[in-house]
C-alpha cells in the first residue's frame, strides 16, 4: 500500500505540473512577445527579418506547453488507476 501511495502522489505532483504546461508555455510567449514589440518600439531601423525570429522564437515555449499537456493527462490517470486497483485489492481499512 506504501508504494501506491507513492505512486499516486507522485502521478499527482507530475500530471499537474505537466498539465500545468500550457500555462507556462503561455506566459513564456507573453514574455517573448513584450521583448519582440519592445525592439519594434526602440527608435533606429527596424530589421523585419529579427522581428519575425523573435515572434517565431517567442511561439516555442506556447508548443511545447501544449506538447506536454496530453503526457500529463495521462500520466495523471495513470497514476489514479493505479491507486485506486492497488486500494481496492489492499480490502478495507482496519477499525481501530
Amino acid at each position: 500500500m506504501k508504494n501506491s501511495r507513492l505512486l499516486f502522489f507522485t502521478g499527482i505532483i507530475a500530471g499537474a505540473l505537466l498539465t500545468l504546461a500550457p500555462a507556462f508555455g503561455m506566459l513564456g510567449t507573453v514574455l517573448g512577445m513584450i521583448r519582440t514589440f519592445d525592439e519594434l518600439g526602440a527608435p533606429g531601423a527596424t530589421d523585419p527579418a529579427a522581428l519575425a525570429n523573435g515572434i517565431s522564437m517567442s511561439l516555442y515555449p506556447a508548443a511545447v506547453g501544449l506538447a506536454l499537456f496530453p503526457v500529463g493527462v495521462v500520466v495523471l490517470v495513470i497514476s489514479l488507476v493505479c491507486y485506486f486497483r492497488a486500494a481496492r485489492s489492499a480490502g478495507p481499512a482496519p477499525a481501530a
